[in-house]
């Protein structure tokens, strides 16, 4: 298995994140998500009132921290985010967020971000680099440097 999948396989069993952003005045904010990944791009969906939104209109690069707890690794993932407001890619991303999720929000019937309201918008994370860790006890963490 080459790193690129071996990054692709760790992204494809999980789908909460930490994002963090870049705010005007420097300090760095982060916000939970909820995400998909293909190929080298992340998708996940904000509202354009969000502070996350507005530090990334303002600055587009992002830092996505990625914890698989159950396999004790992390992914740290470096990327430039664009934006669309597309209603279309907008119902695909739902369909395929709730999919993956696979009865995750049973007790809330619907992923968190469409209870608020506010305007959707489709992120999508250009990756420019992963850094993906496995920690073994005992010793130093395996790593695996991916550039795009």
């Amino acid at each position: 298995m080459t790193d690129q999948e071996k990054v692709a396989s760790f992204l494809n069993h999980y789908n909460i994140a930490v994002l963090s952003t870049l705010r005007k005045t420097g300090v760095i904010d982060a916000a939970t998500i909820y995400f998909v990944a293909e190929d080298s791009k992340i998708f996940f969906l904000t509202k354009a009132e969000t502070q996350k939104y507005k530090n990334m209109i303002e600055n587009p690069s992002v830092v996505l921290t990625v914890i698989g707890e159950k396999d004790l690794q992390t992914a740290q993932i470096r990327g430039r985010v664009s934006f669309t407001e597309d209603l279309e890619q907008i119902n695909k991303m739902i369909t395929e967020l709730t999919a993956k999720l696979n009865g995750a929000f049973l007790l809330h019937q619907t992923l968190p971000l469409l209870k608020h309201k506010g305007k959707p918008v489709l992120a999508t994370i250009a990756v420019e680099s992963v850094r993906l860790r496995t920690y073994i006890k005992d010793g130093y963490p395996e790593e695996i440097r991916v550039e795009y």
